[in-house]
């Protein structure tokens, strides 16, 4: 899991209890542990100060947090890559699995993050990307969550649309390059 607490986004502080139901109902139906991998470590808006948040509001529950103030991108991508799945707000977290044929629930609340879970969930055409937290309030989690995470062919899906996107980008970026007489 990730997630962030910003002045950009203040209201996924008042949405971590809802985050945390998704997180334990999604854990314990899949039998998966919890790991909370941070995307930004900075020295404002860190993702360790909200992991330590969440732990606080679930106390009771055991979950991991990587300690990855010394990590590359690339090493962070790549410990993603390692995921069964992912659960959380940020967008680069979600690009960082979805890139890889991970399937996340792009956990948002408020414009900022909603405008980039819809265009994460366009991206991809995988719809179920997109979870706006106010909506997933019940009381009672909801299963399809599971079966989206679960889903051999939203993962084969994935795969395919990353590396299309990934030959595209090289196509574009060879043209650019060739355009420019470099």
């Amino acid at each position: 899991i990730n997630w962030r607490i910003g002045f950009y986004a203040p209201e996924l502080a008042a949405m971590a209890e809802r985050l945390l139901r998704i997180v334990w109902y999604v854990a314990q139906e899949l039998g998966l542990p919890v790991v909370f991998v941070p995307i930004y470590v900075g020295d404002e808006d860190s993702d360790l100060e909200a992991a330590e948040l969440l732990r606080q509001l679930s106390p009771e529950r055991e979950f991991v947090i990587l300690d990855n103030r010394t990590w590359t991108t690339e090493t962070v991508k790549g410990v993603l890559g390692q995921a069964y799945a992912g659960i959380g707000p940020s967008y680069h977290f979600g690009t960082f699995c979805l890139s890889q044929g991970i399937p996340v629930l792009n956990t948002v609340s408020g414009p900022y993050y909603q405008s980039k879970a819809r265009g994460l969930a366009e991206f991809w055409g995988i719809p179920q990307i997109h979870l706006p937290l106010h909506e997933s309030a019940r009381t009672v989690p909801h299963p399809g969550w599971t079966a989206f995470l679960s889903s051999p062919s939203v993962r084969a899906q994935l795969s395919d649309r990353a590396t299309a996107a990934r030959e595209h980008w090289n196509r574009w970026i060879h043209q650019a390059i060739q355009r420019s007489g470099c």
